[in-house]
């Protein structure tokens, strides 16, 4: 069927625009992916416990420079971050190994874990070597709580877990 003249005029025109033509799929820009940054529960479960380690080293260190002084609280925090400096680095080398092969994770683990043990022993015999007058009480004291939070963290989720599964059921009037 043939078609009038000014009919094929008009079919043939194309108004330019700067946006890409919907209707030809060769025209579309190419999307590139989206930096967007990925949350890893897991993640943010490690750091949470590095941040509850600091903050339980922190206050316990309050309470120790209000009974025995500020040298008492100065050793407390420095057995604290024997345990913790060594900690945050093995989250932050796990969270840097994130997205990578799989089997790689095992290795990366162990490797870490006997690397923080050997910092917070490194850390700890230059703690002895170079503080003068060390008090091994409040130094112990630290540590040990550096490194029981974690634990504490898991048992505040877990009765959060169980609270949470526990609710009482609302009664419909």
């Amino acid at each position: 069927v043939p078609m009038a003249p000014e009919m094929l005029m008009e079919a043939n025109i194309e108004i330019p625009t700067t946006s890409p033509n919907v209707k030809c799929p060769c025209q579309n820009p190419p999307t590139t992916p989206r930096n967007t940054p990925q949350t890893d529960p897991m993640m943010s479960v490690m750091f949470a416990a590095v941040g509850l380690q600091a903050a339980l080293v922190l206050g316990l260190a309050i309470v120790a420079f209000g009974v025995s002084g500020g040298l008492a609280a100065w050793h407390l925090m420095l057995g604290g971050f024997a345990a913790i400096v060594p900690n945050a680095l093995f989250a932050l080398r796990l969270a840097l190994h994130r997205g990578r092969s799989p089997e790689s994770y095992p290795t990366v683990f162990f490797l870490g874990e006997f690397a923080k043990i050997g910092l917070t022993v490194g850390m700890l015999a230059l703690l002895i070597r170079y503080e003068p007058d060390l008090q091994w009480l409040p130094m112990l004291i630290g540590l040990i709580a550096a490194l029981k939070a974690p634990l504490l963290m898991g048992f505040w989720l877990g009765l959060r877990e169980i609270r949470g599964v526990r609710q009482p059921k609302k009664l419909s009037p």
